[in-house]
């Protein structure tokens, strides 16, 4: 054995992404109807992408609650994967009223 270190390469699937995204969108079941999560992951050159689209509850605050998933999500992904770069996007694309989740 030298003492050199050599780099490891790896893979990690989209799949295990989106499983992340989705993990850390459980967290916030009290502010997303379990129906209304459509997670999206792909990497590519380094960069890491995911599109969250969410259910809102009718009356709250919705720029809240899309700026709460994306700060959470982006911390989850960044701990795990350590993306280069990485975008969390988040689209809101309903609402709905706490009785119908």
């Amino acid at each position: 054995m030298t003492g050199e270190t050599k780099d490891i390469e790896f893979f990690v699937n989209d799949s295990v992404y989106v499983q992340v995204v989705s993990l850390a969108l459980q967290e916030f079941s009290d502010l997303i109807p379990a129906k209304g999560r459509n997670v999206n992951v792909h990497q590519q050159e380094g960069k890491l992408t995911a599109d969250i689209h969410v259910y809102g509850y009718y009356g709250d605050n919705l720029c809240v609650l899309a700026r709460t998933v994306q700060e959470h999500v982006a911390a989850a992904l960044q701990e795990m994967a350590d993306p280069q770069t990485l975008e969390v996007h988040v689209t809101v694309d309903d609402v709905v009223l706490k009785e119908q989740s």
